[in-house]
Parts: C-alpha cells; structure tokens; sequence
C-alpha cells in the first residue's frame, strides 16, 4: 500500500509540475494578444472621437474647430 501511495502522489507531483510548465509557456502568448487586443481597442475609440467630432462639426457648424 505505501508503494502505490508513493507512486501515486510522485505522478501527481510530476503532473502537476507538467502542468504548470505548460501554462507558463503560454504565457507570453496571452500577454502579446492582450496587448495586440488593447491597441485595437484604443484605435477604436480614436476613430469613434473622431466621427463624433466630424458629426458635432456639421450639426453645429459655428461652433469652430477646438477640441475643448
């Protein structure tokens, strides 16, 4: 019985610490996509001013071209 415990727990040892290099690995390939993700979010949001801008300009078109 103390055979089968030891073995058992060593494999879950080993599996875990497989495991766990596995996520690791990953890792830079979720931080890259994050911030491929928060560029495309920014550059959204940029365009979106810019026709919010665009549509305020032609319904008020007094108003001038600052940006306050």
């Amino acid at each position: 019985m103390g055979l089968l415990a030891r073995w058992l727990s060593d494999a879950l040892r080993l599996g875990l610490a497989l495991a766990l290099a596995i996520a690791a690995m990953q890792i830079p390939a979720i931080a890259h996509q994050y911030a491929a993700a928060l560029i495309q979010i920014t550059e959204d949001a940029r365009r979106d001013i810019e026709q919010r801008k665009d549509a305020a300009r032609h319904f008020y078109p007094g108003a001038g071209d600052t940006d306050e």
